[in-house]
Parts: structure tokens; C-alpha cells; sequence
């Protein structure tokens, strides 16, 4: 499928501008607008618009070859980066601890297999719903703290309580859940065009990292005492729910395309030449 996928599936015009690859973006443009019944002279003017305005800022700003390292030479680009790193981090890392605690639920070991898995179907329906409504900042933040408060609320009850005990792990597993899709999101809009892929793909890795070392912290608490995984999880995941809150909000806000727009997320966006930042979006994201 992904031999053809390529052939069904456009490139993103605004990452074809932002190259330099003014005529794949122009067929690109000209086949959505068709389908989507905009008359082609106004197409036509558009596209010359936006192909002069991105001459224009290729002129003046190297961008386009722009690393990963890029995201780390401003002030405020860097402090967004670090925090979606962390947070990748965390969320992976609890979200594969508590997959593999599956065992220890203290009920029917298949029971507790299906349930793990069950909960990541809501959480996903409902974050779409949210993410969409509220933002993205707020509820990434409110579920992580809720899944460290659900995974320190598991310590102190009695294994007697079996049901009880198996609740507070699920409620983590759904919160973490929920925030792993919310930051897929939350990641791509923060991140400037130039370098998003690069971007979302470290962001990623770093959380191969968490992924790797979650079963080690589990056999690690078989060694000293039971209760460290929580306590390590509902640390790290209240952190990073504390520090999301440093994160600028991105719903309905227009995408940042270079480094110096990825700067000043969050605030009234300004283009190199001064004028509002959305014209692209205005055409690409509401026309097409």
C-alpha cells in the first residue's frame, strides 16, 4: 500500500512552497481546486501571490535547509522543544509501564489484558472530540496530571481490593492514552513547516527511549520495592503535565512556516514583510 500511497496522496503544498518546488505546488493546488470547484483564474492569481511572497522570504532566510538543530537557537522555540520532548519521553514511557503491568491487576490475567487495551478506544474518541473543542494545551496537561495522581492513588490500597486496585492503573492508562494522541497533534502544530517532519520524527524517537527503558523500571521494583514504578510515573507524569502549561495554545491558530513565525507562536503572528502571516492559510486551508 505504501508503494501507491504516494501516487493517491498529494505532498503538502505549504512544505512544496517552503522548498522551492513552485511547479509540483502549482499542480498540486490547480488538482485540489478543481475538485473542489474554484473557478482557475482566481486559482491562478493565488498561486502567483503565494510563489512571489515565498521568493521573497527564500531570499532572505535560509531556512529551507533548516536541521532539527534549528530548534534549539532561540529562546522560546527551544523551551517548546524541550517540553515536547520530555513530554514524549514521559508518555512513553508510562503509557509501555503500564501496558506491561497488565500482570499484576490482581484479577483474571486475561480480564485484565482485554481491559488494557479496551481503554485506549474512548480515550481516543473523546480526545478527538476535546482537542478539537477546548485545545490542546489544557487537556494534554489535565490528563497528565491525572494519570500520576491515579497512578500514587493505586500505592496505598490493599490488594484485597482487587477491583479498586486494577481501577486507579486503567484511569492511567487512559489518561496517557489520550495525551499520546493529543501530542501528536500538539508536536505538529508547534513545530515550524521547515522542520516539522524532523520534528514529530526526534520527538518520536525520543520516545523509543522511554519505550525501551519502561520494563527494566518494572524489574527494577521487583528488586527494591513495589510501589517505585508508581511513584516513578506519577512524578514524571505530574511534571510534565506542570510544564505543558509553558506551552503557547494552537487551536485555530494559523501553522507557523519558518523558524522566526515558530518564535512567536502563540502571539499575533507578523510575516518578514510585515503583513499578517494567513494569507496561505486563508487559500490552502480554507479554499482547498
Amino acid at each position: 500500500m505504501s508503494v501507491f500511497k504516494r501516487r493517491v496522496i498529494p505532498e503538502s503544498p505549504r512544505w512544496l512552497l517552503i522548498r522551492g518546488e513552485k511547479e509540483v505546488f502549482r499542480r498540486v493546488v490547480e488538482k485540489a481546486s478543481r475538485k473542489n470547484g474554484i473557478p482557475a483564474e482566481y486559482v491562478d492569481i493565488e498561486i502567483e501571490k503565494l510563489i512571489a511572497r515565498s521568493e521573497d522570504m527564500r531570499r532572505t532566510s535560509s531556512e529551507s535547509t533548516a536541521t532539527v538543530f534549528d530548534l534549539f537557537k532561540t529562546s522560546n522555540l527551544r523551551k517548546n522543544t524541550v517540553i515536547l520532548f520530555y513530554s514524549w519521553l514521559v508518555n512513553s514511557f508510562i503509557y509501555f509501564g503500564l501496558s506491561y503491568n497488565t500482570g499484576e491487576l490482581h484479577m483474571d490475567p486475561y480480564l485484565s489484558f482485554f481491559l488494557s487495551g479496551a481503554v485506549e478506544f474512548p480515550a481516543y474518541l473523546i480526545t478527538i472530540k476535546v482537542i478539537g473543542k477546548v485545545g490542546r494545551r489544557r487537556p494534554l496537561a489535565i490528563a497528565m496530571v491525572i494519570a500520576g495522581l491515579a497512578c500514587c492513588l493505586a500505592i496505598p490500597v490493599p490488594s484485597e481490593y482487587a477491583p479498586l486496585k486494577a481501577f486507579f492503573p486503567l484511569v492511567g492508562k487512559f489518561c496517557i492514552t489520550a495525551t499520546f494522541a493529543t501530542l501528536y497533534v500538539y508536536s505538529a502544530e508547534i513545530f515550524p513547516t521547515v522542520v516539522r517532519n524532523v520534528g514529530l520524527g526526534t520527538g518520536s524517537t525520543v520516545a523509543r527511549v522511554g519505550s525501551i527503558v519502561a520494563p527494566f523500571v518494572r524489574e527494577l521494583g521487583g528488586s527494591t520495592f513495589a510501589s517505585f514504578p508508581d511513584l516513578l510515573y506519577s512524578f514524571l507524569s505530574v511534571s510534565s503535565g506542570f510544564l505543558i502549561y509553558f506551552l503557547p495554545e494552537t487551536n485555530n491558530e494559523p501553522f507557523a512556516d519558518t523558524l522566526k513565525q515558530a518564535e512567536n507562536i502563540g502571539k499575533t503572528r507578523k510575516s518578514e514583510d510585515g503583513t499578517k502571516a494567513d494569507h496561505y492559510d486563508d487559500f490552502i486551508g480554507n479554499k482547498i
